[in-house]
């Protein structure tokens, strides 16, 4: 079932939507599991304190038992509670470095790395994520317990962005879908390890590598990287955040990815030749010309910036073009870059609409690896059967 609320900024003062939120609660108060939307993406979400509730995570997603769940809380009083003091004022077991950047991004798509508190089951391994989205932070509100939630999709499915693609994946497993529209950041939380020397972001997201730098303390943060010679060689194999020893975002068709360094004339001519050489190399094996181009009509589809003229490029060929992006120029550099949280909110959507297509194949422009960029690339390089350097 799904239900859609009438005020998605204050859902607390809406009669109809507050009965919503405690038909919601009242499942997860009895061990069921909900889908709920954040600011990143669709949320499964079960009661973080309550092991058979998480149990139930793990098996309606086909997620590995190792692949740990991040906690959502709603406010810093509930951050407290997990953490109990005799001084109020004072957050135990919490890394001062911490303390700046949840002040500046807090609420809002950053995870922390924090020791598991006592009351946390084990199979959660808790990371604390305090979610912008009114939603996520009423429904915690209603409940008065924190929300062990991954992306409400099955494991290794591209991330849901809209109550739909919840309902693609998961509608007959689970009781309530809660439809909060489409999601505003469209890839999940930014997770940082504060105690890491130099502090270390372990999967990128809608909080910058270049937003954290500018925090006290993480002047010198660096993004985690299989070279990276500060990291144990077996951190993969026992993984302290979701995303990181498994493959993910992952359609039915194939994903071919080109790697994008610029967006010169020069590398944006070369773009385009590789790409029809890799539609030479999926159809070499079709002998006849009239069930290629049928081929390449129904079952390549592109995903590309909004104002390339891919249909003038590749002359009668006729391949679908999903944009990305808002319509507008996207020309110059400086432009480019301020398109890329329109990129981030569509790409998940993205790829799951060509699904949607029944497309075998899906052809994917790289961007820049600056900004958001950086946690673009990383969904679409997980995703993808090959990359292709331009």
């Amino acid at each position: 079932m799904i239900l859609k609320f009438e005020n998605k900024e204050e859902p607390l003062n809406c009669i109809n939507d507050r009965k919503i939120l405690e038909a919601a609660a009242k499942l997860l108060r009895n061990d069921n599991v909900v889908a709920f939307p954040t600011e990143t993406v669709y949320g499964l979400a079960a009661n973080a304190l309550s092991e058979n509730s998480v149990l139930k995570i793990f098996k309606v997603k086909g997620r590995p038992s190792d692949n740990p769940l991040i906690v959502h809380i709603s406010s810093f009083k509930m951050l407290c509670d997990l953490f109990p003091s005799t001084d109020s004022k004072i957050i135990p077991n919490i890394p001062r470095i911490y303390m700046n950047a949840l002040k500046k991004f807090w609420p809002g798509p950053l995870t922390i790395l924090l020791p598991k508190p006592s009351t946390i089951p084990y199979i959660v391994t808790a990371n604390h994520d305090l979610p912008a989205n009114p939603i996520a932070r009423a429904l915690i509100d209603v409940c008065n317990f924190p929300l062990a939630a991954p992306s409400a999709n099955k494991s290794g499915r591209p991330s849901p962005t809209k109550a739909e693609h919840v309902f693609s994946d998961l509608g007959s497993e689970i009781d309530l879908i809660l439809d909060g529209g489409s999601c505003e950041t469209g890839v999940e939380s930014t997770v940082l390890d504060g105690t890491a020397n130099p502090p270390t972001i372990l999967r990128p997201g809608g909080i910058t590598w270049e937003m954290l730098k500018e925090v006290e303390g993480f002047e010198n943060v660096k993004i985690y990287q299989k070279s990276n010679t500060n990291v144990h060689e077996n951190f993969e194999l026992n993984p302290t955040t979701p995303g990181m020893k498994y493959r993910h975002y992952t359609p039915d068709a194939k994903v071919i990815v080109f790697l994008v360094n610029d967006y010169t004339t020069e590398s944006n001519l070369k773009l385009f030749n590789l790409i029809q050489e890799e539609i030479k190399k999926i159809t070499e094996n079709i002998t006849n010309d009239e069930e290629k181009v049928d081929f390449i009509k129904n079952k390549i589809g592109i995903m590309a910036r909004g104002n390339r003229n891919y249909q003038e490029t590749f002359n009668d060929i006729n391949i679908y073009r999903l944009e990305l992006e808002q319509e507008g120029s996207t020309s110059d550099c400086e432009n480019y870059c301020n398109q890329l949280k329109t990129i981030a909110k569509n790409i998940f959507n993205g790829l799951r609409e060509m699904e949607s297509l029944k497309m075998d194949y899906i052809l994917v422009e790289g961007v820049v690896e600056e900004n958001e960029g950086v946690a673009i690339m990383n969904r679409l390089k997980k995703a993808a059967s090959k990359l292709v350097q331009v």
